[in-house]
């Protein structure tokens, strides 16, 4: 016998309220005074005890019926009436999520993962299914579901621990949302059911430090599988402030960055942090600091400055700045190459002129940067001009300012599969078309805003490279911009489409798809004056800059790159040798003739590229988003729809699914019915004996004499 809400049970304390009162002395309830007891010696009243029960009967009948609704009320069950075995009723299918970014390079963090995981792999059942899984700035599949032996799971367990032992953290930037979205799918596809199972349970075991520069932005347009839980294990470093070092934004005014005798830097530090002076020194090209000429610089909590750097005199041949005075060095190195202008070739395809204020090519051209740094030309062509394949192959970027042909849609994702960047600017609703043309998808809704007021930017990707010059708190304020007009485009799912940026409505603002080795980007909104106030705002131009940056150029080897970025090879026809890169241990990798890309950036330093005659050399870094390094509230992913799961533990759903059967139980048998039909028999009972037992009294009626 088992009790659903015992608590009820206490109620049998109240059966001893009536004996106690009865057992306690019982003084006199007042005093009267009689005028003919006034000459007597006063005498205190004798105090009775009554020392034994009457009506023991009754009192028994009584108590009877308070314990048996105490009783039902507790709705008592048989557990013998059902024997499930609880440890196999539930089948779990367990995704586990390790975060191996830059940032769990800190100290203690990855042993703090891998006692966590060590847990989770402790809690597993016999019949429960785990799949292993990686991520940084990619998702690796370590051991999926299905691989390994599954008739034995406990050789599968094993297997899952080997593996987990040789992970370890990588120099990868954080994209959180992407790995979530990724296991998400794969653990809801994920089938199969041991016998005797009655429910499946999947849950993604998140261990990572949620980190505030970790990538979220596929979540807001992702529906989350329903079933599918997410449970967390965050890891908490020693030392929660960080300082970190990054190459400073390209100045857009006359004054040289690198003038071969200084570079500019930038400092971060982070809002908790206690310190706020650090050093700088340069290293040496067998990367040793280089005491000759250091710099001091102040940095308070929660801020960045742009310090610069005077080269050493001791020697030209310096391969990067260290930082000193922060206690989580991951971030703390810089690498630099020699500064090389990078040349970029823009074709800008639209009806409007160079001259004409109203349109787009006007503040286009004169946005684009002619510096020591980076250089760009800009080229014409109507919408209802060919694009010559000669012109596409001398370009890397193309901006789209009208609505184009078919044909010219057809080339334009033959251009993007070669490498080429499209910057498509939804400046009416017809360019919808031609963003329909170029997607291939004949559904893609654009329809012009109806809205009377203005929008701004609301939600941006601050982890994407676009928008990484940005991150810093003094640069990220896009709320001064407004947005007259702008397009709504209604992406499905499947169309593998990235919003970079939203409006403070939801309405997509920014979106990139990747084709092949290029991208599409499109604004839905136009800088000209008559969509919005982009172009005449301070962010436009460095804006301009990042697309052009991040578009690659083909003559030339760009000098900084991010870890995990492709580097674009120079194309040269002439050339009938190899392309050799030595990467930062010495390693020489030969990549086949035919490659296009070099994708081995895994490791911070500098890379060095040769073939035949030919030698450049070019620097890896940190993605600087690794840098912000202060946890997030994990309540912000329930903003974006995924569940997090309540019960992680195997003791947790036995229990909930034992209180469930319990339930299901009493709801079956319903004893309290028979405890309130036999405790009301007990109260006739009682009632009919107390009536009988009572004396009859009479009155007298007979006339006196």
């Amino acid at each position: 016998m088992s009790l659903l809400t015992p608590l009820y049970m206490l109620g049998l304390f109240a059966l001893s309220l009536p004996v106690l009162l009865h057992l306690i002395r019982r003084r006199p309830r007042g005093r009267y005074a009689f005028s003919s007891l006034m000459f007597l010696t006063p005498s205190p009243p004798r105090l009775t005890r009554k020392s034994r029960l009457d009506q023991i009967l009754l009192l028994l009948l009584r108590a009877a019926a308070l314990a048996l609704l105490a009783f039902a009320f507790a709705r008592p069950f048989l557990r013998e009436a059902n024997r499930l075995g609880l440890g196999n009723a539930v089948h779990r299918k367990v995704a586990m999520l390790v975060d191996v970014s830059a940032s769990m390079r800190r100290p203690a963090l990855w042993d703090q993962a891998s006692s966590h995981a060590n847990r989770w792999l402790d809690d597993l059942g016999p019949h429960d299914d785990v799949a292993l899984f990686a991520f940084d700035s990619d998702v690796r599949a370590v051991m999926p579901f299905g691989t390994g032996s599954a008739g034995d799971p406990k050789q599968r367990l094993q297997m899952v621990r080997t593996e987990l032992e040789k992970l370890s953290p990588t120099h990868g930037a954080t994209r959180l949302g992407d790995a979530l979205v990724r296991v998400a799918d794969e653990l809801h596809d994920a089938s199969g059911r041991p016998e005797g199972a009655v429910e499946t349970m999947r849950q993604i075991v998140l261990i990572s430090d949620l980190q505030q520069g970790s990538d979220l932005e596929p979540l807001p347009s992702y529906e989350w599988p329903v079933g599918v839980q997410l449970a967390i294990e965050r890891v908490v470093p020693a030392e929660m402030a960080n300082a970190g070092l990054h190459v400073a934004p390209e100045r857009t005014d006359d004054e040289e960055i690198d003038t071969g005798e200084a570079v500019r830097v930038r400092v971060t530090n982070d809002r908790e942090s206690d310190v706020d002076q650090f050093r700088l020194r340069w290293l040496d090209e067998f990367g040793h600091p280089v005491d000759d000429q250091p710099v001091n610089s102040h940095v308070p909590p929660g801020e960045s400055r742009i310090v610069r750097l005077p080269r050493p005199v001791v020697s030209p041949l310096m391969t990067g700045i260290i930082l000193s005075g922060d206690g989580n060095d991951f971030d703390n190195t810089l690498f630099l190459t020699p500064m090389r202008q990078q040349t970029f070739h823009v074709m800008y395809v639209g009806n409007d002129a160079s001259d004409d204020p109203d349109g787009l090519r006007y503040y286009l051209e004169r946005a684009l940067p002619n510096t020591p740094r980076s250089k760009a030309t800009l080229s014409a062509n109507s919408p209802n001009e060919s694009l010559r394949p000669e012109e596409l192959d001398a370009t890397r970027l193309i901006v789209v300012g009208d609505a184009l042909a078919e044909t010219h849609a057809a080339s334009l994702r033959d251009y993007m599969q070669d490498g080429g960047n499209v910057f498509l600017v939804l400046k009416d609703a017809q360019c919808g078309e031609t963003l329909r043309k170029i997607l291939g998808s004949e559904t893609l809704d654009v329809q012009e805003d109806s809205a009377s007021d203005y929008t701004m930017l609301g939600t941006i990707a601050w982890g994407h490279p676009l928008f990484a010059t940005f991150a810093d708190p003094r640069f990220n304020d896009f709320t001064k911009i407004h947005f007259w007009k702008h397009r709504r485009v209604a992406i499905e799912t499947g169309q593998n489409l990235q919003v970079l940026a939203r409006f403070d409505n939801g309405d997509p603002a920014l979106i990139e798809q990747r084709h092949g080795r290029g991208r599409l980007l499109v604004l839905t909104s136009g800088w000209h004056p008559a969509d919005s106030q982009l172009a005449r705002s301070t962010k436009f131009v460095p804006l301009v800059m990042r697309i052009l940056e991040n578009s690659g150029s083909d003559d030339l080897v760009r000098s900084q790159y991010q870890v995990g970025e492709s580097v674009g090879l120079p194309k040269d026809e002439t050339q009938s040798a190899p392309f050799v890169v030595t990467v930062p241990g010495g390693e020489e990798i030969q990549l086949a003739l035919v490659s296009q890309v070099f994708d081995g950036t895994d490791t911070p330093g500098i890379y060095r590229l040769e073939r035949d005659d030919s030698r450049s050399e070019f620097a890896v870094n940190l993605a600087s988003a690794e840098s912000i390094t202060a946890p997030f509230d994990a309540a912000e992913l329930e903003q974006w729809g995924v569940r997090l799961g309540h019960e992680n533990k195997r003791a947790d759903i036995v229990e909930r699914r034992r209180q469930m059967r319990d339930v299901e139980l009493e709801k079956k048998q319903k004893l309290w019915r028979w405890l309130i039909v036999a405790a009301l028999g007990i109260l006739v009972l009682e009632t009919w004996l107390a009536g009988r037992d009572r004396p009859l009294t009479s009155t007298d009626t007979s006339e006196q004499p």
